[in-house]
């Protein structure tokens, strides 16, 4: 667990080094995001990159005066810290100095929900299916481990999309450890915003699960799309138009059918169903 010394980790001035591998971190600048930094690196135990090189990370910068506090830079460094999975993205590096708080992530080509939502090109059927696959697989990756975590902030800005489309869960800020056997419970509830949605509705219609751009019977996504889940023959309806059928009935049917699954189920088993609801789509 993080703590004053977080763990193995030894502050420096400028930059962190962590005793247990080796991998000396610095940098030289603290306010650009994505920043090409240099680095003398040795991953999993092996040789070591040549000083000098370079490396495109992504920094996020906890804001002094911002809502995540301290408290919740602590868990996203301990769960990434001991968390590894092809699906979650991967903390290379952190920093603190006084009142700066620094997270140094392996560099991803955005969000799914600009990939969904600011681009002008819509998101191929095969990539919205490869990304809600990996995401699931992410999240079986942390419910299903020998002390299960619950990821409560399970939505479209959270999920990174690397060069290849694959999805990393990131922000594990309000997560906590699931309560086993006679531990404290803890509280399964959603983190986010009002009207909230699991990211396969956003993924499947190419609509936010919140927006005031639309009459007002249609802004709250689930709502909006719950009388068509009761019909197959107007489940097309649904469907993000700019793919302009460009997609799998089959899989479609399956992925609607499994979206209203997740619908009916009550909120406090959701989040242990959530993660292995597209896995059979393998």
């Amino acid at each position: 667990m993080a703590d004053n010394n977080c763990g193995c980790w030894a502050f420096l001035k400028r930059g962190v080094c962590n005793s247990s591998s080796s991998a000396c971190l610095t940098l030289p600048t603290q306010s650009l995001a994505p920043a090409l930094f240099m680095m003398l690196i040795e991953e999993n135990g092996t040789a070591p990159a040549k000083p000098g090189s370079g490396i495109t990370v992504a920094v996020k910068s906890l804001k002094p005066d911002g809502l995540q506090g301290h408290r919740e830079w602590v868990v996203e460094v301990d769960f990434l810290g001991q968390l590894h999975h092809p699906n979650l993205v991967k903390l290379i590096g952190y920093c603190i100095e006084g009142n700066r708080r620094l997270l140094v992530y392996e560099f991803t080509r955005g969000s799914l929900e600009n990939h969904l939502f600011r681009r002008t090109i819509p998101l191929p059927w095969s990539n919205r299916i490869k990304t809600t696959l990996g995401a699931a697989k992410g999240l079986a990756f942390l419910h299903g481990g020998p002390e299960p975590v619950v990821y409560r902030d399970f939505k479209t800005p959270n999920i990174l999309l690397d060069s290849e489309r694959n999805a990393k869960l990131s922000d594990f800020g309000p997560a906590k450890a699931d309560p086993q056997g006679d531990k404290t419970h803890v509280s399964t509830r959603v983190v986010g915003t009002y009207g909230y949605a699991a990211p396969d509705f956003d993924i499947l219609t190419g609509r936010r699960s919140m927006d005031k751009k639309h009459p007002s019977g249609e802004q709250n996504l689930v709502a909006w799309a719950r009388p068509y889940l009761v019909d197959k023959r107007k489940l097309y309806q649904l469907v993000d138009p700019r793919l302009e059928l460009n997609y799998s009935l089959k899989w479609m049917l399956k992925a609607w059918q499994l979206a209203y699954i997740c619908l009916r189920c009550q909120e406090r088993i959701l989040y242990g169903i959530q993660s292995g609801i597209f896995l059979s789509f393998t």
